[in-house]
């Protein structure tokens, strides 16, 4: 179906070009003007942590000239410093008034008024009327049922900027001013000299007023939009207004302008659309009109592209994407984990829409934005108002501010290395998290992929880019239990990482069963061993009897991130060692960019030494070469060692660190730097501590944590708990210096985790 009522609406005369941090100074020559105020934070305490909105309303608050007016509809009214300028506003005899809810949404509502707007109640007094100037509302002014006064708008009739006024000025917001509000991301819109528009909106605060004081019970705004332009502003122009509660449907009617505006579009002009949303809790006729979009294909073999960033993980958008029965849907998803963009503060609060399409009438930009998150509430019972603004260069600023956003949250967006992990629950299920590393050398909370994987019996992991798209995988070797034939099975199965740090549900690839060997005779690792851009599994078989004859396995990646059958990669030598005295990784050991595999041996006498396997181009391996030897009295013992890979030196190439665990309770790390032809230095030690930790609580992995470009250490530490409420895990980053060697541990999170039950992929 072509789109009609948008169309009409976007062709719309644009009388004003619009810049994100201009004043509202055009209006003073008569033409309507829009501004755009994004907060983008920081995390609290650093220099750029963001006030920007809370500034700029101060700043208008500031300049209202004297005998105009301000009126305020507000969720939470607990800013400190916007309660003192609106004090002081009145103090020079601006006519200020405030509809506010009474206390914030909770299980039990209104124990304790909110303190910062009871203190305005006893500034201000009364109005002329005898009615207080600030009104705080029970339940909504509008008074529907269990419901609040969700609205983030203000309007000052008339500002002075120098020697201009300005006049009609709105203000609409996805902006709270509560307590803990200051830094999130949200965004504001200002208009400035539409007096259709500002009427409106007067109308609305006037009537939520007299209901409240009425003690009206129960009201919805009567508005059916039936002509796709029934918005309270009187004109369906470059800006136009919708206030709530509302029906959302009469009749036949959509009755949501969201809704509406997307069920319009058609897919065979290319469409875009771009969400950023605090909340998505299920808004009926919104998600009923994008799932029928994003299944849509224009008489052309178009499809409606849909780009969301959103808090949580909300199951409305999450069955947006695609998947097995619709693979073909153009629809990415990047969720923001408890509410964080950057894992130190700075919540995803915005709520905005942007469409675009070209057709043969134009180019067509549109932006929906307001107090309205995606649920039923915010149309059917909470007070709340929105805009829909038809103005291109509204848009292109709301764009970049998304892109911004989707920045914050994809993992592929900077340079820096993400830990993936597995958490297994008692019932043996698990689910693929990723702590997301931020540009702040912090974490933020562990992002939950919203599924649990089938049971089986164990697990075996590695990680690694296995389908070649830049975004870590997970592959697990699990051991299913009894086949068909009441043989031992055993599979491969491959989480892909989405760019959020989520993870699509697992697929298996390769079955064996005790037919081909056992479950429990391969030690697993990963790297791109045949150099075609997707790391392989490498599998490190001990055939029966003492450990002596073995081999090496390779599992070759295909595009979509499965395997082919085992590849046999290398056959132990007669003599060579016991793989019950190897510890074994994968890197780019020697200069061919092909990964290879170390073996750290201790030998019988108790001395250590390090083996390169290097790889040949189809995936097998070259016998091993020994690079150096120590004595037991050098070393100690191998068998409480780790040891990771990595370039940890940053000049290509990468090296082995091994985590020793001493018999003083002390732990320490050596350096091996690697060489041009794969072998390595001899072990330089880097880090030493007493009364650190123990080493048996650590799972370490590699990766560029804190963006110097040399790979560093990353320490998921399980700390001692007697039940699992008490539980916590921090993870702590061992940073590297230029020689190769380590800095001193510093924790980039700290959190109720049960790390007992996560595992850390090997590499």
């Amino acid at each position: 179906m072509r789109i009609r009522k948008l169309t009409a609406l976007a062709l719309s005369a644009v009388t004003a070009a619009v810049m994100a941090v201009s004043a509202p100074s055009a209006a003073a020559e008569g033409a309507p003007s829009l501004e755009v105020v994004f907060n983008k934070p920081t995390p609290r305490g650093t220099a750029g942590y963001d006030r920007a909105i809370e500034n700029r309303l101060l700043q208008l608050i500031g300049q209202a000239a004297s005998t105009s007016s301000i009126r305020v509809s507000l969720y939470e009214l607990e800013d400190a410093q916007v309660v003192d300028a609106l004090i002081a506003a009145k103090g020079r005899d601006v006519d200020v008034r405030v509809l506010s809810e009474r206390c914030p949404w909770t299980a039990k509502r209104c124990e304790t008024d909110l303190p910062e707007a009871l203190r305005l109640v006893g500034k201000l007094g009364n109005a002329p009327d005898g009615k207080p100037r600030v009104v705080l509302c029970r339940n909504g002014c509008m008074g529907s049922q269990n419901e609040i006064n969700h609205n983030k708008f203000w309007l000052f009739s008339e500002v002075s900027i120098g020697q201009t006024n300005v006049t009609n000025v709105v203000v609409q917001s996805s902006h709270n001013l509560g307590a803990t509000t200051p830094g999130l991301a949200d965004n504001m819109v200002i208009s400035s000299g539409d007096a259709p528009l500002y009427q409106g909106y007067e109308h609305t605060w006037n009537t939520m007023r007299a209901n409240e004081l009425a003690g009206v019970t129960e009201g919805l705004w009567p508005e059916v939009d039936t002509a796709g332009t029934g918005d309270f502003s009187g004109h369906g122009g470059t800006v136009a207004a919708w206030r709530y509660p509302r029906q959302a449907k009469v009749g036949s009617v959509i009755n949501d302008p969201v809704a509406r505006s997307i069920a319009a579009l058609d897919c065979s002009t290319g469409p875009e659309i771009h969400i950023a949303m605090a909340a998505w809790n299920g808004r009926a006729e919104v998600d009923k009109a994008l799932l029928a979009k994003v299944d849509e294909v224009g008489a052309n073999g178009k499809r409606c592209k849909l780009r969301i960033v959103t808090a949580g993980t909300p199951v409305n958008a999450v069955a947006l994407e695609p998947d097995a029965a619709h693979p073909d849907r153009d629809v990415q998803l990047w969720t923001v984990t408890n509410n964080q963009l950057n894992g130190a503060s700075g919540g995803l609060h915005s709520k905005y829409m942007l469409l675009s399409w070209d057709d043969a009438a134009g180019a067509h930009r549109v932006v929906h934005t307001g107090s309205d998150n995606f649920s039923n509430a915010a149309v059917v019972d909470a007070d709340e108002s929105a805009l829909r603004i038809t103005d291109p260069a509204v848009y292109e600023t709301f764009k970049d501010n998304w892109q911004w956003l989707r920045a914050q949250n994809d993992l592929t967006a900077n340079v820096l290395t993400d830990i993936p992990h597995l958490y297994e629950y008692s019932d043996k299920t698990v689910t693929p998290f990723t702590f997301g590393t931020t540009e702040y050398r912090t974490f933020r909370d562990p992002k939950h992929s919203g599924f649990k994987s089938p049971a089986v019996l164990s697990r075996k992991s590695v990680k690694g880019d296995f389908n070649g798209d830049g975004v870590l995988d997970i592959v697990t070797l699990n051991e299913d239990g009894l086949d068909a034939q009441s043989k031992k099975a055993f599979s491969f199965e491959t989480f892909l990482g989405k760019p959020d740090g989520r993870y699509f549900p697992g697929v298996k690839s390769w079955k064996a069963n005790s037919d081909w060997g056992w479950y429990s005779s391969m030690r697993l690792a990963s790297g791109d061993y045949n150099g075609d851009g997707r790391d392989d599994v490498a599998a490190l078989y001990t055939r029966a009897g003492t450990g002596e004859d073995w081999s090496y396995y390779t599992f070759l990646a295909q595009p979509d991130g499965t395997f082919t059958g085992p590849k046999r990669a290398f056959d132990s030598l007669p003599g060579w060692g016991r793989t019950s005295q190897m510890k074994i990784v994968s890197g780019k050991f020697d200069s061919d960019q092909r990964d290879d595999i170390a073996a750290l041996y201790t030998y019988g006498d108790g001395d250590i030494g390090l083996h390169t396997f290097t790889s040949k181009a189809d995936g097998t391996f070259n016998a091993s070469f020994r690079s150096w030897k120590v004595g037991a009295d050098v070393w100690g013992s191998g068998a409480p060692t780790t040891i990771v890979s990595g370039d940890f030196d940053g000049v290509g190439g990468e090296d082995v660190a091994a985590l020793d665990d001493y018999a003083n309770g002390a732990v320490g790390l050596h350096t091996m730097l690697s060489q041009a032809n794969g072998g390595f230095n001899a072990p330089v030690g880097s880090w030493y501590a007493e009364g650190w930790g123990s080493a048996e609580r650590m799972q370490l992995t590699t990766g560029d944590f804190d963006g110097d470009g040399r790979d560093d250490i990353a320490s998921l530490y399980k700390y001692a708990f007697t039940s699992a409420e008490d539980a916590m895990m921090a993870v702590h980053i061992i940073s590297t210096e230029a020689s190769g060697k380590f800095s001193t541990p510093y924790r980039g999170w700290y959190g109720k985790y049960l790390a007992a039950s996560v595992t850390v992929p090997t590499s």
